[in-house]
């Protein structure tokens, strides 16, 4: 391994020069964020002075305090704690992430489960540069700091992200080729994602006589999503940034600027990148003044002074205790201040009580596996949920039979040397289901036909009705009163199956095998035990009806792409026992609809929690 060398005071000005490049990236891409067109250069010719607090760098911050008060060995846990004491986001993935943590879901299960829509999100890659930060010359130690991170709110795409730009940016303190930095980077992203497609793809297009216009345009065509902040097209958006705007800051910032989409994040780490490879000099002047050497912070965590100097003297002390802890004398930090004092923490973390799940779910109808990192002393299990040993370290769960209230989520409490930990599982909502319907063929009037598809003559239906089905919204295929009336009075109503849903998203498809467009009736019930608001949040990508205790509360006639937040219906909970119920029209070969429940803050749903107080109730079964 190559032993490298940096002096105090090159390492402080490097990562200096790196937080301001993350404010004033993210300073200037705010206004826009989220815009999916082409920017223009206002942005960046009108960068003002107004540095608002930004989750990009919040996280970031509350990290920093974790890392001072767990030091170089933190986990997973450490971090979920501190997020849980100190940030109060409640968009996107964090939401999902902290419905969660508040269930015990345990990392890194926590980032993907039940976030299918914004689990490859840039909310773990714009937290990249604190590990890379403390990590120089250590792009491994980078990288599994932010796998440590990512994996508390986010799937594997937006895991390899993260790595990354870590591990990037571990090595910038060495290295100042961007282009052999992102080559030395990409062996932490697996080159069949699509992460690692879109940085490959960039790499190379970036040196073809394209424009970043054009180049913009094969990013999207190959990798775009919908989702202005997913992390695919973002991350590429971020590496043409870097590659065509080598020559200058501002450059940089225009082309991350004028890709669009979430562009406070690409401008802010692009920034951040450029600057640690060409120092605080390569920022124009007039810019570093206008931050006043001051930064904002948008989450309950204190710092000893908000200055972004002070930030980056305590980011690099951080550093020397990593350095201390990993590097094995491979990296060091020469002509350190005498006041600095390295705390020797490297033997002080006892080993953490870790888990791995198949699902963090209960399901009635089967046993759910997870196993632990060690044999534990003892496990306690609520008195819902039965349990099994598989082995010394695995062991399984499931619902007990006959029980007609279920709480949303249940708790295994273990115990191992003095440590405790309670392991949270979602509890499954079980849906009731009639149908599939659809619409009966209709004969054709004959009488007035030139030409027969069938023969001179043939009655048969035409071809439209023979070879396709129709299935509309507004057609009713049961008696619709008579059912609404049955299921919300606690009356057995006929049901053709039933499902459990791990997940908002519900797996209807899993068991209709039908194909072509048709038309089911679903109810869930729900249980809780005081009446209140709450948002119910519905996402469809076909026509819907829906009803909650009997009323009409929403309905979409025209298929759609599917996300989770498309309807926020605020509804009044009764005391124990609702019915959730919805008619659904698949237009297509596929049903996408979701269902989740959010606590009613006086504010809009995107910026509230989702509840976990709402149970199911087990009252009339299929019959």
């Amino acid at each position: 391994m190559t032993r490298n060398c940096i002096t105090w005071r090159d390492y402080y000005d490097k990562v200096l020069a790196g937080w301001y490049g993350k404010f004033i990236g993210g300073t200037i891409g705010a206004p826009y964020e989220g815009d999916k067109r082409c920017s223009s250069d206002e942005g960046v010719e009108k960068f003002n002075i107004d540095i608002e607090p930004n989750d990009d760098s919040d996280f970031q911050i509350v990290w920093l305090s974790a890392l001072e008060k767990y030091g170089p060995l933190l986990t997973s846990a450490d971090l979920r704690d501190m997020w849980m004491e100190h940030i109060w986001y409640p968009f996107g993935e964090y939401s999902y992430a902290v419905r969660n943590f508040r269930m015990g879901v345990q990392p890194s299960a926590s980032g993907s489960f039940n976030n299918a829509y914004f689990k490859d999100g840039m909310g773990c890659l714009i937290r990249s540069e604190i590990w890379g930060f403390i990590s120089p010359g250590l792009s491994d130690r980078a990288a599994a700091y932010a796998r440590i991170d990512g994996c508390l709110d986010h799937g594997d795409e937006a895991v390899w992200a993260e790595q990354f730009f870590a591990a990037l940016e571990a090595d910038a303190f060495f290295e100042r080729d961007i282009r052999k930095l992102i080559d030395g980077s990409l062996k932490y992203v697996p080159a069949v994602s699509r992460t690692g497609k879109v940085i490959s793809f960039v790499r190379e297009r970036a040196d073809s006589k394209d424009s970043c216009a054009g180049i913009r345009k094969e990013i999207l065509r190959h990798f775009g999503h919908p989702d202005a902040t997913n992390c695919i097209q973002n991350t590429g958006f971020i590496i043409l940034a870097l590659l065509r705007g080598a020559d200058k800051f501002e450059n940089c910032m225009r082309i991350a600027l004028n890709c669009g989409y979430d562009s406070d994040c690409t401008c802010a780490t692009a920034g951040a990148v450029y600057a640690m490879i060409n120092g605080l000099d390569s920022i124009p002047a007039n810019w570093i003044s206008k931050l006043n050497n001051t930064y904002s912070i948008g989450v309950d965590i204190t710092r000893k002074s908000n200055r972004i100097s002070d930030l980056a003297y305590d980011t690099c002390v951080i550093g020397l205790e990593v350095l201390d802890h990993f590097s094995n004398g491979h990296v060091t930090v020469s002509s350190k201040p005498a006041s600095i004092s390295v705390r020797k923490r490297h033997s002080s973390t006892p080993a953490g009580i870790e888990v791995s799940y198949d699902q963090p779910v209960l399901y009635r109808s089967k046993w759910q596996r997870f196993a632990l990192s060690f044999s534990p002393d003892s496990l306690s299990v609520p008195a819902a949920v039965d349990l099994k040993k598989l082995d010394e370290k695995t062991y399984a769960c499931k619902l007990k039979e006959g029980q007609e209230i279920l709480k949303s989520h249940y708790k295994v409490a273990v115990k191992k040397d003095g440590q405790s930990l309670d392991i949270g599982f979602a509890t499954a909502r079980r849906w009731q289901v009639a149908g599939p319907f659809w619409k009966a063929g209709v004969r054709p009037d004959c009488d007035d036909r030139q030409y027969w598809p069938h023969g001179d003559k043939m009655t048969l239906p035409v071809l439209q009705e023979m070879f396709t089905n129709v299935a509309d919204v507004d057609d009713g295929y049961i008696d619709e009163k008579r059912w609404l009336e049955a299921i919300g009075n606690d009356t057995p109503y006929k049901a053709d199956f039933e499902l459990e849903s791990a997940e908002d998203l519900v797996p209807f498809d899993s068991a209709i095998g039908f194909y072509g467009p048709n038309c089911i009736y679903a109810w869930t019930e729900l249980y809780i035990t005081e009446a209140g608001k709450r948002w119910l949040v519905v996402g469809s990508n076909n026509q819907f009806k829906c009803w909650f205790n009997g009323n009409e509360i929403g309905r979409e006639e025209k298929p759609g792409m599917w996300m989770p937040s498309q309807h926020c219906i605020a509804a009044d909970f009764n005391k124990g026992r609702n019915v959730m119920a919805v008619k659904l029209v698949r237009s297509d070969l596929h049903y996408m609809f979701s269902f989740g429940i959010k606590e009613y803050e006086f504010k809009h749903a995107w910026q509230s929690h989702w509840a976990i107080d709402v149970g199911c109730f087990e009252g009339a079964k299929l019959i």
